[in-house]
């Protein structure tokens, strides 16, 4: 019997971060395994406790060929900053409520279509922003000696962060989101009808400006929820954040803004950015704010703090990103150095 040099492809291996607590809607988990198995991939999955380290839980990552997070963006974003500077895909399962980075990256919600970029698609070498804070104290402490704030906190985020309007609007959407979904970011929104304003003492790359809104936005991806776009263009792979700054006193006042949105969305042509809104383009951003406001980071929600710092970390992010509009890139770099394909 005749010998053959052929030797069998080697199985990719997966592993795979799966949060429990997160409500798997668009893509049912059991499926998604099911079909990896069928392409012969080597899956081990491990699950995220309420209280644990990135950076323990991740620490043989470099052994496998990609890492599938299956929870919500702000758990993405961990993974992504504890693995800046391996080079391990990540591809970001579209799990939780909003899932705004899985549709920022064109991930589809058939389960075989999953399973099949998750060893061969394509991956965005993204930027990723960290947020540095000090927690505010507590009113009723801030002249003790236990008033002030224990330390410098810090998290990754790949979609935005900010402080004020938005960040309340999210706090107090949380409660409703596993009854009403999406739609409890509609309802928060009503109940802040008329937000607060506050005074934004804003350095974007050394420059100071002055300015007063309800909030301030930090975007890296531009889809927000239902797939709007805050910015009539922004990109995730340019070095630069697009800081926003959200002066209207209502909601009324931020009509045009989903209007906007709505119109590019349909495909219509998109109007400059309104005046309720003024819009910069910075790489580091530190924010003093008067009273102090409440943070939000990848739809997660921080404690309240006068100020942060936002640093930016070009590159640093790797993810599975579904098609081709999902991974596209600024004119003003290489193609070939922000997209590139999987050895199969």
């Amino acid at each position: 019997m005749a010998q053959t040099n052929e030797t069998a492809a080697p199985a990719r291996r997966i592993l795979i971060l799966y949060n429990a607590w997160s409500r798997h809607r668009r893509v049912k988990f059991s499926d998604y395994l099911s079909e990896l198995a069928k392409l012969g991939a080597q899956v081990e999955a491990r699950t995220i406790t309420r209280s644990f380290d990135f950076k323990a839980l991740l620490a043989d990552a470099a052994d496998f060929d990609c890492l599938v997070v299956a929870g919500g963006d702000g758990t993405v974003s961990g993974a992504a900053g504890a693995l800046q500077g391996t080079g391990v895909p990540i591809l970001a399962y579209p799990g939780g409520t909003a899932n705004l980075l899985a549709r920022n990256l064109g991930m589809p919600a058939n389960p075989k279509a999953l399973a099949e970029l998750t060893l061969n698609g394509k991956t965005l070498q993204a930027d990723l922003g960290e947020i540095e804070y000090v927690r505010a104290p507590r009113r009723w402490r801030r002249f003790t000696k236990h008033g002030r704030a224990a330390g410098t906190f810090r998290t990754y985020f790949s979609i935005m962060a900010g402080c004020g309007f938005a960040a309340r609007l999210m706090m107090q959407a949380q409660p409703l989101k596993s009854k009403w979904g999406e739609a409890a970011y509609w309802l928060s929104a009503m109940w802040n009808f008329f937000p607060r304003r506050a005074k934004f003492r804003m350095t974007l790359d050394g420059k100071t400006l002055d300015v007063k809104g309800i909030g301030i936005l930090i975007i890296n991806f531009e889809k927000i929820q239902f797939n709007l776009k805050v910015v009539p263009q922004s990109f995730a792979d340019d070095g630069k954040f697009d800081i926003v700054v959200v002066k209207s006193r209502s909601l009324f006042g931020l009509a045009p803004v989903i209007w906007g949105a709505l119109r590019q969305r349909l495909g219509l042509s998109r109007r400059d950015v309104p005046e309720v809104m003024e819009t910069y383009r910075a790489t580091d951003v530190e924010i003093q704010s008067r009273p102090p406001l409440r943070l939000q980071c990848d739809g997660e929600v921080l404690k309240k703090a006068s100020g942060f710092k936002i640093h930016m970390h070009p590159g640093a992010a790797v993810f599975v990103c579904g098609n081709r509009e999902a991974c596209q890139v600024t004119e003003s770099k290489p193609q070939a150095a922000r997209i590139s394909g999987r050895n199969p």
